[in-house]
């Protein structure tokens, strides 16, 4: 993967930065203001009215040492499984092909970000329990470290009235005020 500054012209190459879609239709507030003044009372336009997507939608990838616009191939074969209007701003984006002799990046793949997978939750054959955590004020010297040290001793199940009991904690939720 390489930086931005870093691609050469036509030697092809893979970058990662956040899509930005420069669209000429979608209404901006400041144009607005500027053509009617303060005496303006927008009124949206309602979404199913007018669409802001056009052909003449440009595509710019983003990172930390700058930003390159991207053009696709004629046939745009590379999006047949990315259809082009989900490519929005903010997108966290992969990106492989090559710098042009116009400053513009020729994509010839596009891989978005996925999301992990994500653990399956825990599944408990008896109660589980959840502990809501609040008004710890870590740092505060007029507030007893013995509410700490008895939170601590809840937590790992030793300051059950039952020794023999199974505790089982299922999350611990801190509710606000911990400094």
């Amino acid at each position: 993967m390489e930086r931005m500054v870093k691609a050469k012209d036509g030697v092809e190459s893979v970058i990662v930065g956040i899509l930005f879609k420069e669209m000429k239709l979608k209404p901006s507030i400041l144009q607005e203001y500027a053509k009617h003044g303060a005496a303006m009372m927008p009124n949206p336009p309602r979404r199913a009215e007018k669409l802001y997507a056009d052909e003449s939608d440009m595509l710019i990838l983003e990172d930390e040492t700058g930003r390159i616009p991207l053009e696709f191939p004629e046939e745009r074969e590379i999006l047949k499984d990315l259809r082009e209007e989900f490519l929005v701003s903010g997108l966290v984006v992969a990106v492989k092909g090559a710098k042009t002799k116009k400053g513009l990046f020729s994509v010839a793949g596009v891989c978005p970000v996925s999301v992990l997978p994500q653990p399956s939750p825990s599944i408990f054959e008896d109660d589980a329990y959840v502990c809501i955590v609040s008004g710890l004020c870590f740092g505060d010297e007029t507030v007893n470290p013995l509410y700490a040290d008895l939170l601590l001793e809840t937590l790992k199940g030793a300051a059950l009235a039952d020794a023999t009991e199974n505790f089982k904690l299922a999350h611990v939720i801190v509710a606000g005020v911990l400094v």
